[in-house]
């Protein structure tokens, strides 16, 4: 269960930033926009909405059930979405821990 728990760490690691950041705190998609979130949220939502609401409930749906995803890549997109934002680079850092956890399954 040790990838289990690197998960978990991962997974608490990225809210701790998301809460920095200010993204723990922003809106709530629409339902429309939930139900096209596609690939990080892409046309539908703001990237730290696709985090928040999309990501790290996922997450822990994927913790609660013992399973974890079978890759993760959003730290490279989120360099791209993130050059230059206030606390940008300590969210792509929680971000490329939490692929790390998954791909070290």
């Amino acid at each position: 269960m040790a990838d289990l728990a690197a998960f978990a760490d991962a997974l608490a690691g990225l809210e701790r930033a998301l809460v920095d950041a200010g993204l723990w705190e922003v809106d709530e998609p629409t339902a429309e926009a939930m139900a096209d979130a596609g690939a990080f949220g892409i046309g539908a939502m703001t990237f730290g909405q696709w985090l928040r609401w999309v990501l790290v409930p996922r997450a822990h749906q994927a913790l609660d059930a013992g399973v974890l995803p079978g890759s993760s890549n959003v730290a490279a997109y989120a360099v791209r979405e993130l050059d230059g934002t206030p606390s940008g680079d300590r969210l792509v850092e929680a971000l490329a821990a939490f692929d790390a956890a998954v791909e070290s399954r």
